[in-house]
């Protein structure tokens, strides 16, 4: 069980809350598919170039804004661009109980990790993931999510008291749940409709566990599904190891390229084919 004196508490709603201390490792993200009006989301740093997320429609247009905010950036914030992303299962998924919501954004330009002459300066640190289950159903852990703020203030990093539900509770509310999602309610209120942003990081005994789904259709009286990093550490893991996103400002490049050279080709075949 994660217990530790309270401070730095919070209010969102009606529900409690204090300050993350994992505030290094949570990013807020907030990506559009060119409709002018953002989705904001939580994400998790894996490394200077990698941030795990979850999305329930993600599209090929879409592309993404990681914000990770620092006190002495010279405005209070470093923003980088994402217009790759990775899937751990391809599909639209309305539904986050049938199959896990995992996404990989990629980031242009890495991300600022240490600053200072010395780089004694933290920034921004990556997240340590379960190889192993380290909870047990039951077990009280906790979720670290982001509180928006409106106009250039600094959103909030912040956790709440989460417990994991056994898969057979969940089941009985969600009767077709993958082998690959967990469940969790929240412990002080029946708020997470609203308090938990899809992305958030679920974290047992120091270790991030699952990863909290997108519901489009958000019920507070049910439990709120997740996909468990368990069963995508080999997938994270090998992306991490690809030696290819080192260099991937190259790669958005290209891929940028590839799509302009695309339209164009369509372009051109399509004037052909009036002549």
């Amino acid at each position: 069980m994660e217990g530790k004196l309270r401070t730095h508490l919070f209010v969102a709603g009606n529900c409690a809350n204090e300050k993350s201390a994992l505030n290094k490792s949570i990013v807020s993200v907030y990506c559009d598919d060119d409709d002018d009006d953002p989705d904001t989301r939580a994400g998790v740093i894996l490394s200077s170039r990698l941030i795990l997320t979850a999305m329930a429609r993600p599209t090929p247009e879409y592309w993404c804004q990681v914000v990770i905010e620092d006190d002495i950036a010279p405005t209070h914030r470093y923003i980088r661009e994402s217009w790759e992303t990775l899937h751990f299962q391809d599909e639209i998924n309305d539904y986050p109980w049938s199959s896990p919501q995992l996404q990989i954004l990629v980031l242009y330009s890495p991300m600022v990790l240490t600053i200072g002459k010395f780089n004694d300066h933290e920034v921004a640190k990556p997240m340590l993931y379960g190889k192993n289950p380290t909870y047990k159903d039951g077990d009280v852990c906790t979720a670290h999510t982001i509180i928006e703020k409106k106009d250039r203030e600094l959103d909030l990093k912040v956790t709440y008291q989460v417990t994991m539900m056994s898969d057979e509770d969940c089941q009985k509310i969600y009767e077709d749940m993958d082998d690959d999602v967990k469940c969790i309610t929240m412990n002080d209120c029946d708020t997470h409709c609203e308090d938990l942003l899809p992305g958030s990081a679920v974290v047992c005994n120091d270790d991030l566990v699952a990863i909290v789904s997108e519901h489009h259709n958000c019920d507070n009286k049910k439990p709120r599904a997740c996909a468990e990093i368990i069963s995508a550490r080999s997938w994270i893991s090998n992306i991490l190891q690809n030696a290819s996103y080192a260099s991937s400002s190259c790669r958005i490049v290209e891929l940028i390229n590839f799509r302009i050279v695309l339209s164009l080709n369509v372009f051109v075949i399509t004037n052909l084919k009036n002549y």
